[in-house]
């Protein structure tokens, strides 16, 4: 069964007994326990920083083709809670930079009665660059907070005075849900202008204790 990230769906296929509820959110929503759910563990991922924009130049005598970096993956943070009455959670999703863009924020932040940790905020990652080197994996704070890996650096050659790049690969989240935060990839080679990759967009997985 397809998960609607617009509204959380309960896995048809989820396993039974304590655990038997998990529920996935791609957009900025307001978060309700399923009936009956004692505490819950959050995995909260923020989006994918974007790949640089490559630039060459391919007019004149010489062919310099131009690349760039990948993008840092986004940060995460996993936070358990044990949960009262009239207890909700806002969720904020972070976008998937564009090219050349940093990574957007995500961010789990309870209300009403509970225990545990405070609010989950997870950094997006940071964008590439033309340069050599990849841009950052971004970190988090609150609950368990973890790094996203660095985005790759691009490699050069150059013959005879003129240069070629190859582009480099976006880091992966700090925390790994399929391609969710990972950072955009480098763009190029090119004799012109080409804009670096989008990076993914973050998730906030909540595991349901009955």
């Amino acid at each position: 069964m397809p998960i609607n990230f617009s509204n959380g769906d309960t896995l048809s296929n989820a396993p039974s007994g304590t655990e038997n509820k998990v529920r996935a959110f791609g957009s900025n929503t307001q978060y309700t326990p399923s009936s009956g759910t004692k505490s819950i563990r959050v995995y909260c991922v923020a989006g994918g920083g974007g790949g640089g924009d490559a630039t060459g130049d391919d007019s004149g005598e010489q062919s310099d083709f131009g690349a760039s970096t990948g993008g840092g993956g986004g940060g995460a943070a996993i936070g358990f809670y044990t949960i009262g009455s009239n207890f909700t959670a806002s969720i904020q999703i972070g976008g998937g930079g564009s090219g050349n863009n940093n990574g957007g924020e995500s961010k789990f932040t309870p209300a009403g009665q509970y225990s545990g940790n405070g609010t989950l905020d997870a950094t997006g990652g940071q964008k590439g660059s033309g340069g050599l080197y990849g841009g950052n994996g971004s970190g988090a704070s609150g609950g368990f907070a973890l790094t996203g890996m660095k985005g790759n650096n691009k490699s050069t050659s150059a013959s005879a005075g003129q240069y070629y790049h190859v582009p480099g690969n976006g880091g992966l989240a700090a925390y790994v849900f399929g391609v969710f935060g990972r950072g955009g990839h480098g763009s190029g080679p090119t004799g012109g202008f080409s804009e670096g990759g989008s990076g993914a967009a973050g998730i906030v997985v909540v595991y349901e204790f009955l």
